[in-house]
């Protein structure tokens, strides 16, 4: 596998094994989850890159209070496992045949 996607996966395993669903694959969403998507990448001299990833923390339309209580639960969670980069952004997240939902971008280093 290549460095991008080893990066990537290693940052997923983070995640899971800290009790937050993760994929770098849309498809395999079933929020509350944690999407996780490249940022930035620069490679340097002799092959090594420095990679970002955006973990997207991804809930369920069920109103500002159950969205904000399951945001704080994954924060928390990816909180104690990864350094943010930036403050996180809110957004929302359309995953294709459903409504917007409510939903945190985390950048990261990861390596």
């Amino acid at each position: 596998m290549s460095q991008l996607a080893d990066a990537l996966d290693s940052l997923v395993d983070l995640l899971r094994a800290n009790g937050v669903h993760a994929t770098t694959d849309g498809r395999d969403l079933n929020p509350p989850a944690a999407w996780v998507t490249l940022h930035d990448v620069t490679p340097f001299l002799g092959g090594t890159l420095a990679v970002r990833g955006d973990v997207c923390l991804i809930v369920g339309d069920f109103g500002s209070k159950v969205a904000i209580a399951q945001l704080g639960d994954l924060l928390d969670k990816v909180a104690a496992v990864v350094s943010f980069d930036e403050p996180a952004r809110p957004m929302t997240v359309t995953l294709p045949g459903q409504t917007p939902m409510p939903a945190l971008a985390i950048t990261t280093t990861i390596q």
